[in-house]
């Protein structure tokens, strides 16, 4: 882990604005009224699918219940012919400041939470209402009961939170105090969702009387998670405010190039300018990296080991040809040190926040010498390259590499 102190600047900056944010809940308003979202457009987590056929099952089954509920389809069978016919589209839910959980779609006309930066207003962030213990639409099932219960989440319990909404509720306070008693505000939100509702309650005046609501409150540790997630995304996004380019701009620092190996004599440094571009730390040293080297020599790191802090739990190293894998498979790769395949010239690939491309860092590229990154598809990436790489150990691509001969 890259220690704060040694933050560039504009890191520093952006880590700030971080610790800045307020995120509050402040409104409901359908995706319509919030985005504009047309009523044949759905929105799904995660990166964009590559093509009709490549998109999940569960997320299908959400998008044909999706329809169903808008009116677009009639049946199940009408919207999978019109998403397979491309007469709607899904999209994904990050591109419209907006998240939604595991298999969980979003329409036209649902009811939306509204999270704001009260530091930056424009600093807006959109969540489903979240289905509780019902049949839900994260869940991927294709059923009338979760059209029904969509019906009823969107329409009646919408407008009891809308009613006990009476002034903006701060988020990080709720996330606090429910982390102290147990909630990890993520797989578990129980305390959470009753600080949520008791506050929601409070505010309504006969309170809530209704058995079937009650019911579905009290063994709904769920709805909690939708806010929290608007919420932890507004507090990313916060960080925007920081010069984008900064974020993702060249560390090489004063590793040396080729031409100046050649003007000045000795050896270029791009193993110093790959490993520094890789743990994101400019002042990451010669001496840190010969750490992880044949004999203390940086031309010759051993790329496991350099990588062996940033990796993961989940994750593994791999070692591999890149053209002997599909490339489309790279996208799981998260970071990777790469080389020409009888090269010693090494660059670096940091997975690009969209999932399908790669901050391509180079320490002879033009692009060094302006301070920013390229930016290559997954296509460009591969190649006659050898990649010493992190990946997650159950992913398609760590698959595909141990069946390698």
């Amino acid at each position: 882990m890259t220690d704060i102190a040694r933050l560039h600047p504009a890191d520093q900056k952006a880590f700030d604005q971080l610790l800045k944010a307020i995120p509050v809940w402040d409104g409901i308003e359908t995706a319509t009224e919030a985005f504009g979202l047309d009523s044949k457009v759905l929105l799904h987590a995660g990166p964009p699918f590559e093509s009709i056929g490549t998109i999940s099952k569960p997320i299908l089954n959400s998008a044909c219940v999706a329809a169903v509920f808008e009116g677009t389809a009639k049946d199940f069978e009408q919207a999978e012919a019109m998403i397979k016919a491309g007469e709607i589209l899904l999209k994904p839910a990050q591109d419209y400041s907006t998240v939604t959980p595991l298999a969980a779609v979003v329409s036209a006309s649902m009811p939306m939470h509204r999270v704001r930066d009260i530091n930056n207003p424009k600093n807006c962030i959109y969540a489903p209402i979240n289905g509780g213990s019902r049949p839900a639409m994260r869940l991927g099932l294709r059923s009338m009961a979760v059209v029904d219960h969509m019906h009823w989440l969107n329409d009646y319990f919408a407008d009891l939170l809308a009613a006990g909404l009476t002034q903006q509720i701060e988020m990080i306070p709720l996330a606090t105090a429910a982390l102290r008693q147990g909630d990890d505000c993520h797989g578990r939100t129980p305390v959470g969702t009753k600080l949520l509702m008791d506050i929601i309650e409070g505010n309504i005046a006969s309170g809530i009387i209704d058995t079937d609501t009650r019911k579905f409150i009290d063994t709904s540790a769920s709805i909690f998670l939708n806010l929290w997630m608007a919420s932890s995304k507004c507090i990313m996004m916060s960080s925007q405010r920081v010069n984008p380019s900064n974020m993702w701009r060249d560390m090489s620092g004063d590793a040396r190039t080729t031409r100046q190996m050649m003007t000045a004599g000795g050896y270029a440094q791009c193993s110093l300018a790959t490993a520094r571009n890789l743990f994101r730390d400019q002042s990451y040293s010669a001496e840190e990296l010969a750490a992880s080297c044949v004999e203390g020599e940086i031309r010759f790191p051993k790329w496991k080991d350099v990588l062996e802090p940033l990796r993961s739990e989940q994750e593994v190293f791999r070692r591999f040809n890149a053209e002997c894998v599909p490339s489309e498979l790279l996208s799981h790769v998260r970071l990777a040190a790469r080389s020409r395949i009888n090269s010693i010239h090494v660059t670096a690939l940091v997975l690009a926040e969209n999932g399908r491309s790669f901050h391509h860092y180079d320490n002879d590229s033009a692009s060094r010498q302006r301070g920013t990154a390229d930016v290559v598809s997954l296509r460009a990436a591969w190649g006659p390259f050898t990649l010493w790489a992190l990946l997650p150990g159950t992913s398609p691509l760590c698959a595909a590499i141990d069946a390698l001969p």
